[in-house]
Protein backbone atom coordinates (compact mmCIF):
# COMPACT_ATOMS: atom_id res chain seq x y z
CA UNK A 1 0.00 0.00 0.00
CA UNK A 2 1.08 3.51 -0.72
CA UNK A 3 1.84 4.98 2.22
CA UNK A 4 0.51 8.47 0.57
CA UNK A 5 -2.83 7.33 -0.27
CA UNK A 6 -5.74 9.58 1.25
CA UNK A 7 -8.68 8.63 2.69
CA UNK A 8 -12.08 10.19 2.38
CA UNK A 9 -13.31 10.87 6.45
CA UNK A 10 -16.73 11.31 6.83
CA UNK A 11 -17.22 14.71 8.63
CA UNK A 12 -21.00 16.38 9.44
CA UNK A 13 -20.82 18.09 6.38
CA UNK A 14 -19.86 16.09 3.85
CA UNK A 15 -16.15 14.24 3.39
CA UNK A 16 -12.49 15.58 4.53
CA UNK A 17 -9.91 13.78 2.01
CA UNK A 18 -6.85 13.50 4.17
CA UNK A 19 -3.08 11.57 3.28
CA UNK A 20 -2.97 8.88 6.09
CA UNK A 21 1.01 9.76 6.61
CA UNK A 22 -0.54 13.25 8.33
CA UNK A 23 -2.29 11.39 10.90
CA UNK A 24 -0.82 11.65 14.32
CA UNK A 25 -3.18 9.88 16.15
CA UNK A 26 -6.77 9.54 16.75
CA UNK A 27 -9.61 10.47 20.13
CA UNK A 28 -12.99 8.58 21.03
CA UNK A 29 -14.96 11.04 21.58
CA UNK A 30 -18.46 9.73 21.92
CA UNK A 31 -19.65 7.98 18.78
CA UNK A 32 -17.25 10.69 16.66
CA UNK A 33 -13.28 10.62 16.63
CA UNK A 34 -10.91 13.24 16.53
CA UNK A 35 -8.33 13.25 13.91
CA UNK A 36 -4.55 14.64 14.97
CA UNK A 37 -2.21 16.04 12.03
CA UNK A 38 1.44 16.80 12.15
CA UNK A 39 0.55 19.77 11.02
CA UNK A 40 -1.44 20.99 14.27
CA UNK A 41 -4.81 20.65 13.01
CA UNK A 42 -7.52 18.26 13.93
CA UNK A 43 -10.86 17.89 11.95
CA UNK A 44 -13.95 15.41 13.92
CA UNK A 45 -15.01 12.93 11.75
CA UNK A 46 -18.93 11.17 12.04
CA UNK A 47 -17.29 7.76 12.40
CA UNK A 48 -16.52 5.88 15.80
CA UNK A 49 -12.82 4.89 16.36
CA UNK A 50 -12.99 0.93 15.58
CA UNK A 51 -14.59 2.68 12.25
CA UNK A 52 -11.82 5.05 11.31
CA UNK A 53 -9.42 2.32 11.85
CA UNK A 54 -10.91 0.16 9.33
CA UNK A 55 -10.48 2.82 7.05
CA UNK A 56 -6.73 3.66 7.55
CA UNK A 57 -3.53 1.14 6.81
CA UNK A 58 -2.71 -1.69 9.20
CA UNK A 59 1.25 -1.32 8.61
CA UNK A 60 0.84 2.38 9.96
CA UNK A 61 -1.64 2.40 12.72
CA UNK A 62 -1.85 0.21 15.72
CA UNK A 63 -5.01 1.09 18.45
CA UNK A 64 -3.01 1.35 21.96
CA UNK A 65 -6.11 2.69 23.87
CA UNK A 66 -9.87 1.41 24.20
CA UNK A 67 -10.35 5.22 23.39
CA UNK A 68 -7.25 5.72 20.91
CA UNK A 69 -4.89 4.80 18.22
CA UNK A 70 -1.78 5.79 16.84
CA UNK A 71 0.62 6.04 14.03
CA UNK A 72 3.99 4.33 14.21
CA UNK A 73 5.63 6.89 11.74
CA UNK A 74 4.53 9.30 14.35
CA UNK A 75 6.01 7.34 17.29
CA UNK A 76 8.79 9.34 18.98
CA UNK A 77 9.23 7.30 22.67
CA UNK A 78 8.02 4.54 24.00
CA UNK A 79 7.88 3.89 27.97
CA UNK A 80 7.21 0.39 29.09
CA UNK A 81 7.11 0.33 32.79
CA UNK A 82 4.38 1.14 35.36
CA UNK A 83 2.02 3.06 33.22
CA UNK A 84 2.74 2.12 29.68
CA UNK A 85 3.07 5.48 27.89
CA UNK A 86 3.66 6.60 24.03
CA UNK A 87 4.95 10.23 22.80
CA UNK A 88 4.13 11.07 19.37
CA UNK A 89 6.28 13.54 17.44
CA UNK A 90 3.96 16.63 18.34
CA UNK A 91 4.82 16.03 21.68
CA UNK A 92 1.59 14.27 23.05
CA UNK A 93 1.66 11.73 25.50
CA UNK A 94 -0.47 8.40 25.19
CA UNK A 95 -1.82 5.73 27.50
CA UNK A 96 -1.02 2.70 26.20
CA UNK A 97 -3.47 0.06 28.26
CA UNK A 98 -2.33 -3.19 29.49
CA UNK A 99 -4.29 -5.01 26.93
CA UNK A 100 -2.98 -3.78 24.33
CA UNK A 101 1.02 -3.37 25.24
CA UNK A 102 1.59 -6.87 23.59
CA UNK A 103 -0.41 -5.65 20.20
CA UNK A 104 2.23 -2.65 20.31
CA UNK A 105 5.56 -4.63 21.50
CA UNK A 106 4.72 -7.05 18.31
CA UNK A 107 4.32 -4.30 15.48
CA UNK A 108 7.99 -3.08 16.84
CA UNK A 109 9.45 -6.52 15.99
CA UNK A 110 8.13 -6.31 12.56
CA UNK A 111 9.40 -2.94 11.95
Amino acid sequence: MNLSTKIAVPNEKGFSFVDQSSILYGLANGHHTKLHFENGHHIETTKNLKEVIALLSKDLFVRVHHSHFISLQHLKTYINEGQCMAEMSDGTWLNVSRSRRRDLMERFVRM
